[in-house]
């Protein structure tokens, strides 16, 4: 898999942990 692909999925993940709330 790209490392980008990876760098983006733990950011995502990172951005989901900073705001559990979905509206």
């Amino acid at each position: 898999m790209n490392t980008l692909f990876r760098y983006f999925v733990e950011r995502t993940k990172l951005q989901r942990a900073t705001f559990p709330g979905k509206s």
